[in-house]
């Protein structure tokens, strides 16, 4: 039975499991922990307990929250270069395996809508430029990287939103833009075949209304009301989706943070353009990008069930964040790059 659309946005996958997506793809309805797509702030780095909702929480005119743990000024050009490093080293391990990587960086939230920050807050020259800076380290490397950013400019000169109001997400507009964008960087450089069975199947557009992350977690109830709730379109299931496939190993798998989750669409709009098999494994951003290719090479990788394309999602203001930065992210995630390489490496040959 199709849930409704009120129930449509607790049917998350638990960070951590896996989806996979074919011509008919199938939901977790049952089974397993939900999580509301409201419920948690999953993909930035964790404020600290100490601050307050002012500190945490940027609120602009109209209602539209940023995250304030993020950096609106200063750019970590040695950070990202180390990152950047970093994952060239991965994508020899990954290449090695048979396994070519393709990755999609998210924007941040505040370089896609300055318009909307404070009045008087505004992004230094440094941060507006750290996009293509990334893009342009990325490339230097040898890496295949998604320009993510220029798909969501376009939808807002649409004057369709690229991000919500209330929540640090993006829209699941600005999640099928960019998957698209991706499935164009996978036919033009890979090549994969179809799949006889064809990709995933979308479902219809639905809209609710509800309070966003930034709103939900870090606003008092008072607060919250006079804010107001946020439209959320995004797409159900098809009819036939219940249950998760089996686990015959997917072409391409997609692997990230709470942005790449089900309720954004992305994975499936990339098996849909790609019309081959996706598979999709997400975490939560507080162990970091670093951690989650980790545990999931070590979880999903393993032997023979490798896929062609491995799709590696992160996020903008954490690429500078290397595998041993402190304070940050959960303390058992962090590790040396070092070892960080060298258990990848064992992952993979297993």
């Amino acid at each position: 039975m199709q849930p409704t659309p009120t129930k449509r946005r607790n049917l998350l996958l638990t960070a951590g499991t896996t989806l996979a997506l074919h011509a008919t793809p199938r939901w977790v309805t049952a089974g397993s922990s939900i999580l509301s797509a409201t419920s948690l702030l999953a993909a930035g780095t964790q404020p600290a307990a100490t601050q307050t909702a002012a500190e945490t929480v940027l609120q602009g005119p109209n209602g539209w929250l940023f995250a304030g743990w993020e950096n609106l000024k200063d750019v970590d050009v040695g950070g990202i270069r180390s990152s950047i490093a970093l994952l060239a080293r991965a994508q020899e391990l990954f290449q090695s395996a048979g396994i070519r990587l393709v990755l999609v960086v998210v924007p941040m939230k505040a370089v896609v809508v300055p318009h909307r920050l404070p009045a008087g807050m505004t992004l230094s020259d440094a941060i507006k430029a750290r996009y293509g800076l990334i893009q342009s380290e990325m490339t230097q490397a040898g890496l295949l990287s998604v320009d993510g950013l220029t798909p969501l400019l376009d939808l807002e000169r649409q004057n369709a939103p690229a991000f919500y109001r209330t929540d640090y997400h993006w829209t699941s507009a600005a999640a099928e833009a960019t998957a698209d964008a991706a499935a164009r960087v996978i036919k033009q450089h890979l090549k994969l075949p179809p799949s006889p069975a064809g990709g995933a199947q979308l479902g219809e557009w639905v809209t609710e209304r509800h309070h966003g992350d930034l709103a939900s977690k870090f606003l008092s109830p008072r607060a919250r009301k006079l804010i107001g709730r946020d439209v959320f379109r995004v797409r159900l299931p098809p009819d036939q989706a219940s249950g998760l496939l089996d686990d015959e190993a997917a072409p391409v798998h997609v692997m990230g943070n709470s942005f790449v989750q089900p309720y954004w669409g992305f994975s499936q709009r990339i098996s849909n353009q790609v019309q081959t098999g996706a598979a999709l494994t997400w975490n939560a951003g507080n162990v970091g990008q670093w951690a989650i290719a980790l545990k999931h090479a070590n979880e999903q990788l393993k032997g023979q069930r490798k896929p062609s394309v491995l799709v590696w999602q992160m996020n903008e203001a954490q690429v500078h964040i290397g595998p041993q930065t402190a304070g940050l992210f959960d303390a058992a995630s962090l590790m040396a790059p070092e070892t960080w390489v060298e258990q990848l490496k064992l992952a993979l040959s297993t």
